[in-house]
């Protein structure tokens, strides 16, 4: 929850930022280690051991996908950054789950929990700006990230339903304390409010977490 004296705008940039910033640093230092045990496997070759091309390959494979995570990641957070600066009042909510899904992964992990990406339903346009769209996916995801149990699964999708933009958040059951869920929940509301969209959340123990983002239509 960012601090009540601070703009709500800076502070989600900030604590995206913040995040995506330890992301980058954890693939940093995977490869810093990958790359290092690679040197190790060509430095005793060097002094007379046979080379372990099968451990070699198994590194080089590792590097690979901490690559491409780390690009998905820097390609994202680049993508959030100048949707600052975006003109326009429509946004792709299909685009925006892709993104939320990549930038809250973080997010998820301390929490232990699994972000799925629903099925493509085709496009999903909403009316409002692309920073503050995510911004009010990113307070509902947040908040249902904290009612759902550890080791648990979260489904995120965009669909339209009578004609009506929206992004569902559908979980397992809800954790015994949601407190921190509700005043989340509470801050998503007061995030949407201003696109004139509309937060429907279920994040009480006992149901099973679900939280919709509807906006008008683009």
């Amino acid at each position: 929850m960012p601090p009540a004296d601070r703009d709500p705008r800076l502070a989600f940039f900030g604590e995206v930022t913040a995040s995506m910033s330890h992301e980058l640093g954890n693939v940093l230092a995977i490869l810093k280690e990958l790359s290092g045990l690679s040197g190790d496997l060509l430095a005793a070759s060097g002094r007379g051991r046979p080379l372990d091309t099968a451990r070699l390959a198994d590194l080089v494979a590792r590097m690979d996908r901490s690559l491409r995570r780390g690009e998905d990641d820097l390609r994202q957070l680049n993508r959030f950054a100048h949707s600052v600066d975006t003109s326009g009042d429509s946004t792709d909510l299909g685009d925006t789950v892709d993104r939320l899904i990549v930038l809250c992964r973080r997010l998820a992990d301390m929490r232990r929990v699994q972000i799925v990406r629903g099925a493509p339903g085709g496009p999903v346009t909403a009316r409002g700006h692309p920073f503050d769209v995510f911004h009010a996916a990113f307070r509902c995801l947040d908040a249902a990230l904290a009612a759902s149990p550890r080791d648990g699964s979260l489904t995120v999708g965009a669909t339209t339903v009578d004609g009506t933009p929206q992004i569902i958040f559908a979980g397992g059951e809800a954790v015994t304390s949601g407190g921190e869920a509700r005043d989340k929940l509470a801050l998503a509301r007061a995030v949407a409010t201003p696109l004139g969209a509309v937060v429907d959340g279920r994040l009480e123990p006992g149901t099973r977490v679900l939280a919709v983002l509807v906006f008008p239509p683009a």
